[in-house]
């Protein structure tokens, strides 16, 4: 049987960026089919490259020179570079479907593949409300919609948005495939420690777990909380903890390689994002048996979390509620170990093998023309 050429376009080789972990996962088990030969095109020259592939994955990087200078002259100049190098670097390879990870980059694949009968598929990563308008997000998730083979979305709560919006691309929702599993250690009910992880940036809300962590502490002092994570925002945290006299009880522990060895240790799970496309982070907490608390942002909790099952869904940036919901928790550990044992209850649709069946039947459907 002929292999179906497949090209998968991701920001960078970079695998400290959450999408290119999402995107290698999916490839992998692609080619393990061995029904498919695909390419990752890496957009930016950024990262090393060293990703984990399977045998026979080609990585290719986009070949253009950079403009240095800033502004919004250079950034034109940066997007016109890009569609030629995309235009230049289809013409001599074909593929039989080109998967685009972010809406950001649509409109250069647009402009550089429109005449070259190639479908195109956006992959979204974030959720539909994600990008101002007539910014390059913004402007790509219409592009998609209306010239592209199909979107993929993340979560229940996008696909309503995007068929809601829908032109001629087929919506699909396919949940990202992930190689967690299932923890064997027990939960610990005995344990007093809360745990979050993410970069430390304001799109993950850290700033408001510190807000519901001055009413937690004040009600229970022999608690803490552990932030796993780095980024920009770490001396904006150290000195909130400061102010707030929380030294003794919120912990800025940095980038830990292997988190999912830690979550053993810990009594529960709190998200407090701004945005997330599906929250992956819920996902491992939960393999790992902890209850989970999260405000009931746009898109991605709700299709983990049942609230009052296994955990808690909180109305989006109330840190009060945030607080009392993590309190109830302190002081009920029956409801704890309840959260626990269901605490997988919510991932029928998560499993590797289904998820790679849809994208098998979205490739064919996309692809069974060209």
């Amino acid at each position: 049987m002929k292999k179906r050429s497949l090209c998968y376009a991701i920001p960078s080789a970079s695998f400290a960026n959450g999408i290119v972990r999402v995107v290698v996962n999916l490839a992998n088990a692609l080619q393990n089919t061995g029904k498919y030969d695909i390419t990752i095109l890496a957009l930016e020259p950024d990262g090393d490259g060293n990703l984990p592939l399977t045998e026979g994955i080609r990585l290719d990087t986009l070949q253009y020179e950079k403009n240095p200078a800033p502004g919004a002259a250079s950034k034109i100049d940066k997007y016109r570079k890009i569609t030629a190098s995309l235009k230049a670097y289809f013409q001599t390879r074909r593929f039989a479907l080109c998967v685009v990870s972010g809406k950001e980059y649509a409109t250069f694949f647009h402009l550089a593949c429109r005449k070259m009968g190639m479908p195109l598929v956006m992959w979204e990563h974030m959720n539909y409300a994600k990008g101002a308008p007539l910014k390059s997000e913004w402007t790509g998730m219409r592009i998609a919609l209306r010239h592209f083979a199909a979107v993929v979305c993340l979560t229940k709560k996008d696909e309503k948005a995007y068929l809601a919006h829908k032109k001629s691309a087929a919506i699909r929702q396919i949940y990202n495939i992930t190689t967690y599993r299932e923890s064997p250690a027990p939960y610990c009910v005995q344990s007093k420690k809360i745990i979050s992880v993410g970069y430390l940036n304001p799109i993950k809300g850290f700033d408001m777990a510190l807000e519901a962590a001055r009413m937690v502490f004040r009600r229970h002092p022999d608690w803490s909380w552990d932030i796993y994570g780095e980024g920009g925002e770490r001396a904006a945290l150290e000195k909130a903890i400061a102010e707030y006299g929380l030294e003794n009880h919120v912990r800025l522990m940095g980038y830990c390689s292997d988190v999912a060895a830690r979550y053993s240790e810990y009594a529960m799970f709190v998200m407090t994002s701004r945005k997330e496309g599906q929250g992956m982070v819920l996902l491992e907490a939960q393999k790992n048996h902890l209850p989970v608390v999260s405000f009931d942002i746009l898109c991605g909790p709700s299709d983990v979390i049942t609230d009052g099952g296994n955990g808690y869904l909180v109305p989006p940036f109330d840190t009060a509620v945030l607080a009392e919901r993590i309190c109830s928790l302190i002081e009920e550990p029956e409801t704890r170990e309840a959260f626990s044992l269901h605490a997988c209850d919510c991932h029928a649709g998560f499993d590797p093998a289904y998820i790679l069946s849809q994208w098998e039947r979205l490739i064919y459907d996309c692809a069974k023309e060209n």
